[in-house]
Formats: C-alpha cells, structure tokens, sequence
C-alpha cells in the first residue's frame, strides 16, 4: 500500500501498476518500467544496495561509474533543452565488463 491508501502490483515483466480497484482484476495505470529481475526479486524494492553507481558531468561528458561489485544493469534517460526544444536520450548502462 502506498500513500494515500493507493495499493500497487507488479507484472512479471517489471510494470508497476496503481490498482483501480476493479474487482477481480488486475488492471490499473503504469506508474514505472522496473528491471523484471524486480518480480523475481521483489526485496530490491525495499533492501537495494545505496551508492552502486554515481552519474556526474565532466568536461561536457557525462559519466556513469558503477561500485566494482555491481551486478546488473539500469537505464538513464537524459534530456537537454534550449527552452525552445529539447531532446532526449535513453540508454542502457552495463559493466564493461559484462557488455557484449
């Protein structure tokens, strides 16, 4: 249960959903696109590690350093604008590692 008495379900493939209380049914609006490890893994929500990456600017480049034992992967979204216009971009961070 969330605030204001708003209760939520997550799908399997990582929807976070706001239930519209329909009997019997699981339907609702989307509020967020989880990793669907989450579903598998649901104590993420509640007992994720803190400072497993840092994303910071340098030089006009931005930067995304992640903690040696990091073990999955996240998406950043970032958006410019002049005011006028704007655009965004979305990518997947992974390990160097790990990427294929």
């Amino acid at each position: 249960m969330g605030e204001n008495g708003n209760w939520y379900f997550l799908r399997s493939d990582g929807g976070l959903v706001r239930w519209d209380y329909q009997p019997n049914q699981a339907t609702g609006t989307q509020m967020a696109m989880l990793d669907p490890v989450v579903f598998e893994r649901p104590e993420l929500l509640y007992d994720a590690r803190a400072e497993q990456y840092d994303v910071f600017f340098e030089n006009g480049t931005l930067l995304v350093n992640v903690a040696d034992d990091f073990t999955s992967e996240f998406w950043v979204e970032a958006t410019v604008s002049d005011s006028v216009r704007a655009h965004s971009e979305t990518f997947r961070v992974r390990r160097a590692a790990d990427a294929p």
